[in-house]
């Protein structure tokens, strides 16, 4: 679920959600990250973030680039690619 502080009431129901984002450069101000990593937890979502680049430059966004001294631990990509391993493996 990419930007869930969009949604209201969004943690009612996570049942058809795999993961969901914690950080963005855009949205960071308006949820509650605390809360958003702890409904993750309790409802074994993968943590995801992002720093919203879309592939045009997008005031001063680049790949890998967030606002400020936004930084994503690299344990993002190990979550995506683990999900990504489990998937490729159940399709054999």
């Amino acid at each position: 679920l990419a930007h869930p502080g969009r949604y209201p009431g969004f943690a009612e129901d996570v049942s058809d959600v795999q993961g969901i984002e914690i950080d963005n450069a855009l949205h960071n101000w308006h949820i509650n990250k605390i809360r958003v990593k702890e409904l993750a937890e309790r409802h074994g979502l993968l943590v995801t973030g992002g720093t919203d680049y879309h592939g045009i430059e997008k005031n001063g966004l680049g790949i890998g680039v967030g606002r400020g001294d936004m930084k994503l631990p690299y344990s993002i990509v190990e979550g995506l690619k683990a999900v990504q391993n489990q998937s490729l493996h159940s399709r054999r």
